[in-house]
């Protein structure tokens, strides 16, 4: 679940773990032991019911780790989920999208579907999923396009994109195809390496700790001066502007700018910027 300050803002529902492709740079990857399947639909109406109840909430997004059409009664909970007071997102891989389904998702109430996309060629996505995802995909793009002006021409589309070394040179690409197919927003954020493997993907290898829980309690890191310090700055967002600036090397190793601000100075940072998000 996602807060503002003490006010729940969005929340996020997994209804379930399994998925019908194999991305590498999917955690499920390095799972062992988990048994796979999908939320109970009485555990489920419950906490939907309890979602309702609270008011602040203005978002409902159905999405994880694995496919969400994979649950065989995901339309249905969609459904359940809506209501006037509040936005519904999902998150797919596109592959087992169709007609029939996209009628029954925009019937239901969808307000927004994310399809994750994670290359502008053919092969190499399905280097990355192990299956022709991308080209069904696409076709699924066009179909989502033509069924929601008849149904809900109110619905948006948007494209999910995990950037690493070996697709990053496709994001020209992507762009232009959100704009061919009328997406509302493209969202784009680092690999996460699972694996040794994928960590030669990353694009950005610096982070950030203030703090160990085998060492120090939550609460005590959590009102540390370090990282009050880091939430306060970030709230403020007091940094340089270096995204449209690029007068000085400061950016490339991000441990100071030209404001003053220490490790991490954040003012390069697309994210922070607002230039990539992620769903």
């Amino acid at each position: 679940m996602k807060s503002t300050k003490d006010n729940i803002k969005k929340v996020y529902i997994e209804p379930t773990s399994r998925c019908n492709l194999n991305c590498k740079m999917c955690p499920r990857n390095v799972w062992t032991g988990e048994i796979l399947g999908d939320m109970d639909l009485t555990l489920f109406n419950s906490l939907i019911d309890q979602v309702h109840k609270i008011k602040s909430i203005h978002t409902i997004f159905f999405g994880g780790i694995a496919e969400p059409l994979s649950h065989p009664d995901i339309a249905a909970m969609i459904r359940k989920a809506k209501v006037p007071a509040v936005t519904v997102e999902m998150i797919s891989n596109g592959s087992m999208l169709n007609e029939e389904i996209i009628e029954k998702l925009l019937l239901a109430g969808l307000d927004t579907l994310w399809i994750s996309i994670d290359s502008a060629h053919h092969d190499s996505q399905e280097d990355l999923a192990g299956l022709d995802g991308f080209k069904k995909a696409k076709a699924n793009l066009l179909a989502f396009n033509l069924l929601r002006r008849k149904i809900n021409p109110a619905a948006k589309l948007g494209i999910a994109f995990v950037a690493m070394k070996s697709n990053i040179a496709d994001l020209p690409e992507i762009i232009d195809l959100a704009a061919v197919f009328g997406v509302s927003e493209l969202k784009i954020s680092n690999v996460i390496p699972y694996i040794k493997d994928m960590q030669e993907e990353m694009l950005y290898r610096k982070s950030l700790s203030f703090g160990n829980i085998k060492n120090a309690k939550l609460s005590t890191i959590w009102q540390s001066e370090a990282y009050k310090t880091f939430r306060s700055n970030i709230n403020n967002f007091d940094f340089s502007p270096c995204t449209t600036c690029g007068a000085c090397t400061f950016v490339d190793d991000n441990m100071e700018d030209c404001f003053g601000n220490l490790f991490p100075t954040c003012g390069g940072c697309l994210w922070a910027e607002g230039f990539a998000q992620c769903p």
